[in-house]
């Protein structure tokens, strides 16, 4: 949260998608896609000493889709309230996420029960979300500063 607070430029949320848990080997997150040398920070010119902040969130996305799809649900609830608390301690700097697969759902859900303005952009990346319910979050959202 301190250093959210002292920064500049956007808090980057990365959220990963469908068959990854952290502390699972090869299918932890944090060891693959944002960790290494091709890695998601590294692609969107994210740094650790300045500029904008990159935050991976890692959650456990493997199971039966059903029940990934509700924890999805369930995480983004969480995450609305890390991001809602980020943004009244640093409301300068925009919150952004970008998600895959089943990621979006907890993008979406965090959306949903974040404060108005929390969240400045998402972007979905093969988001494994019906239109609808895409739909039904962002009208959640009053905020004018929002756009699609």
């Amino acid at each position: 949260m301190r250093r959210a607070a002292v920064g500049q430029g956007p808090i980057v949320v990365m959220l990963h998608g469908y068959k990854y848990a952290p502390g699972l080997g090869r299918h932890c997150p944090h060891r693959t896609l944002f960790a290494g040398g091709d890695n998601w920070a590294r692609g969107l010119g994210l740094d650790r000493d300045q500029g904008p902040l990159g935050l991976a969130v890692g959650w456990a996305a493997r199971g039966w889709l059903h029940e990934v799809h509700d924890r999805a649900q369930r995480v983004g609830v969480e995450l609305a309230r890390l991001l809602s608390a980020l943004h009244r301690r640093a409301p300068h700097r925009p919150i952004q996420i970008i998600a895959h697969s089943l990621g979006a759902e907890v993008a979406l859900s965090a959306l949903e029960h974040s404060d108005a303005g929390a969240i400045r952009r998402i972007a979905l990346l093969t988001g494994a979300s019906f239109s609808q319910r895409a739909t039904a979050a962002l009208d959640t959202r009053q905020d004018a500063r929002w756009n699609c």
